[in-house]
C-alpha cells in the first residue's frame, strides 16, 4: 500500500494492491480501519489499485466488498474491463470514490505498456488553474555581476580600514557591500510559467513512445510470429536505452549549469527516488490541539516550538550529573595557542570550498566566490581585528533558521528541526577559527582519540 497526501485539496489517495492468494476478509477488515481513519480526519479519500476481484463476475466476495463500500456512501467508478488478453475479460482495477464528491465515472485507457489498462480520474477542485504566477526574486545574470564586480573594484575601502574595533569596521563593510548588491541585483517582480516540463523528452523519444504502444498493443491482442516477436523486443530494449541516455544527458546538463554540484546530485537522487516535492513548503501545522494554515502563524508555531526545544535540552542537561571518565578528562596544557594573522591567499582558498545557502543578507556564496578578489583587503582587516581582540562580529551572528523536515506527519510541528544558516562572511571566519583551532588541539593531542565525531580522518566506521 501506498498513499499520497494532497494537502491544498484536502485529498489523500491511497493505492492498494491485494495479492490474488492472501485473506480476503483480512483484506476487507483493514480496508475498513483505513477507511474510517481518513474519514475522521475530514479528508476525501479516493482508493485505487489492483485488488484481484472480478467486478464482471457475481461472487460471495464481491458481494462482501460492495456492501462495505455502500456502508461508506462510497463507488467503484471503474466500469469497463481493465485487464484484456486474448482469452479472457476481467475488471479488477478500481477507483473507488464518494459518492458525493465524484460523479465522474473513471475513464479506461489503453497505453500499450503493460496487461493492465490505465484508469484516468478527472477531479473538480476549487482552486483555480494557474499559468503565470508572480514571484519576486534577484537576477544574478553575468551582466549584473559584471557591473557588481565593477563597483566593487572602485571601491577603496578607507572608511572600513579606519576602524579597529571590529563591529564598526564590519558594519560599514556590510553596509557599503550591501548598498552595491542592491544596487546591482533590485529585487524584481517576474512572471514565471507554472509548468512542470520534462525537458529529455523530446520529439523523436515521443514518436517512438507510440510506436511502442502500438506494438505492445498487437503483441498483446494478436498471434505474431516468432520473427515479428523478436522485432518488438529488440525494439523495446533500444526504446529503453535512448530513454536512459536521454535522462543521463539531462541530468549532465543540470549538473553542470548548478552552482552547488552536492544539492543538484541530491535532487536528481530524490527526484528519481520519487522524494522529489516541488515547491515544497509547509501549508498547514498543528501543535497539540493548535492547528492553522496561515504562514505568519506558522512561521511563529515553529520559532515557539524550536526555542521550548531548546529549552528543554538545556535543562535536561543541568540536571544530570556528568560522569568523569578516564576518557572524557582533559589533561592540563601548558602550550599556548597561537593565532597565526589571515592573510588574502588563505581568504581565498576558503571562499572556492563555500558550499551552501545564502544567510539572512540573502548574499549567495558563488557570489562571493566570483567577487573575492575585490573584497578580501577589507576582510583580511576584519577578521584579523576579530582575532585580535577576541570579539566575532555581532551581525555575523545572526542566523536564518529553516525548518527541515524529519519524519512522521508533515502537518505535525514536532516532525521538523532546525537548520541555521549564517551569513557567507561568518561561515569564512568560522572556517578560518577552526583551520588554527583544529592544528593547535591536533598538534598537542588534546582530543581523545575516541572522539571521532567532526574530524578529519574519522567517521563511525574509526568508532566501531
Amino acid at each position: 500500500m501506498s498513499e499520497v497526501e494532497l494537502v491544498d485539496f484536502k485529498l489523500i489517495l491511497v493505492c492498494i494492491y491485494r495479492s490474488p492468494h492472501s485473506d480476503f476478509y483480512t483484506f476487507l477488515e483493514k480496508l475498513e480501519i483505513v477507511i474510517f481513519k481518513v474519514q475522521m480526519k475530514g479528508m476525501k479519500l479516493i482508493r485505487c489499485g489492483d485488488w484481484n476481484i472480478n467486478f464482471l463476475q457475481d461472487s460471495t466476495q464481491l458481494s462482501a466488498l460492495l456492501n462495505l463500500l455502500e456502508t461508506y456512501n462510497l463507488i467503484n467508478t471503474v466500469t469497463s474491463p481493465t485487464r484484456v488478453t486474448k482469452n479472457s475479460v476481467s475488471l479488477i482495477d478500481v477507483m473507488i470514490t464518494d459518492k458525493v464528491y465524484y460523479k465522474n465515472l473513471t475513464e479506461v485507457l489503453d497505453l500499450g505498456y503493460s496487461n493492465h489498462l490505465a484508469q484516468i480520474l478527472h477531479i473538480k477542485v476549487n482552486k483555480p488553474k494557474t499559468g503565470w504566477k508572480k514571484i519576486t526574486r534577484r537576477q544574478f545574470s553575468g551582466r549584473n555581476i559584471e557591473e557588481f564586480n565593477h563597483l566593487l573594484e572602485m571601491e577603496s575601502w578607507e572608511d572600513v580600514l579606519l576602524y579597529d574595533e571590529v563591529n564598526t569596521s564590519y558594519n560599514t563593510f556590510l553596509n557599503r557591500f550591501l548598498y552595491y548588491f542592491e544596487r546591482s541585483f533590485p529585487l524584481k517582480t517576474v512572471h514565471k510559467k507554472n509548468h512542470n516540463e520534462i525537458k529529455w523528452i523530446i520529439r523523436g523519444i515521443k514518436v517512438s513512445s507510440q510506436k511502442m504502444r502500438l506494438l505492445n498493443t498487437l503483441k498483446k491482442n494478436t498471434n505474431l510470429s516468432n520473427y515479428i516477436l523478436e522485432y518488438i523486443n529488440r525494439y523495446q530494449k533500444i526504446y529503453k536505452s535512448v530513454i536512459t541516455e536521454a535522462k543521463r544527458k539531462e541530468n549532465d546538463r543540470f549538473m553542470l549549469r548548478s552552482h552547488n554540484k552536492t544539492k543538484a546530485i541530491w535532487q536528481i537522487i530524490n527526484k528519481e527516488t520519487g522524494s522529489f516535492r516541488q515547491g515544497d513548503y509547509i501549508t498547514s501545522l498543528k501543535n497539540g490541539s493548535e492547528e492553522t494554515s496561515n504562514q505568519q502563524k506558522i512561521a511563529d508555531m515553529l520559532n515557539s516550538f524550536f526555542i521550548e526545544s531548546i529549552e528543554d535540552l538545556l535543562a535536561n542537561n543541568i540536571n544530570h550529573s556528568p560522569v568523569q571518565t578516564s576518557q572524557q578528562r582533559i589533561q592540563y596544557q601548558m602550550n599556548t595557542v597561537f593565532w597565526l594573522p589571515i592573510t588574502e591567499i588563505e581568504i581565498e582558498r576558503v571562499m572556492k570550498s563555500l558550499r551552501g545557502f545564502a544567510g539572512f543578507d540573502e548574499i549567495p556564496e558563488y557570489l562571493a566566490k566570483r567577487c573575492s578578489q575585490y573584497i578580501k583587503k577589507p576582510l583580511v582587516h576584519i577578521f584579523n581585528a576579530s582575532l585580535k581582540s577576541g570579539v566575532f562580529p555581532d551581525k555575523m551572528k545572526i542566523a536564518k533558521v529553516r525548518p527541515l523536515y524529519k519524519k512522521g506527519e508533515r502537518h505535525e510541528v514536532c516532525n521538523y528541526r532546525p537548520i541555521a544558516v549564517l551569513s557567507v562572511f561568518s561561515k569564512i571566519l568560522e572556517k578560518l577559527v577552526y583551520n588554527r583551532l583544529i592544528s593547535f588541539v591536533t598538534k598537542y593531542a588534546i582530543l581523545t582519540e575516541v572522539q571521532n565525531g567532526f574530524r578529519k580522518n574519522k567517521s563511525t566506521e574509526t568508532a566501531s
